[in-house]
């Protein structure tokens, strides 16, 4: 099984992950996608003219949770592209995995 890691909570990081999964499934592969994200909700930016600027957050595992989507709430610290890796820390401060 192939693994593919999407980073960042926003539009960019959500819409990718996304088709990711959508793009693999429809090739009849099978693989783990794994989004992190230091927040729990996407965030649309309301306009200075819109009301209740707080519905305009929508949770991530909303989203992701039905299309198979795994989430982990970290911060990304590092990118270790020879070997693969990416490092990352909770919000405790623990080591993210």
């Amino acid at each position: 099984m192939k693994d593919i890691l999407a980073i960042g909570g926003g539009f960019a990081g959500v819409w990718s992950a996304a088709g990711a999964v959508r793009a693999t499934r429809e090739a009849g592969e099978e693989v783990q996608v794994t989004l992190v994200s230091g927040g729990d909700d996407l965030v649309v930016r309301p306009r200075l003219y819109e009301e209740d600027p707080e519905s305009k957050r929508v949770p991530l595992d909303r989203v992701l949770g039905p299309i198979g989507l795994r989430r982990v709430t970290a911060t990304v610290t590092g990118i270790d592209t020879e070997a693969r890796t990416v490092r990352a820390v909770g919000r405790a401060g623990e080591q993210a995995r």
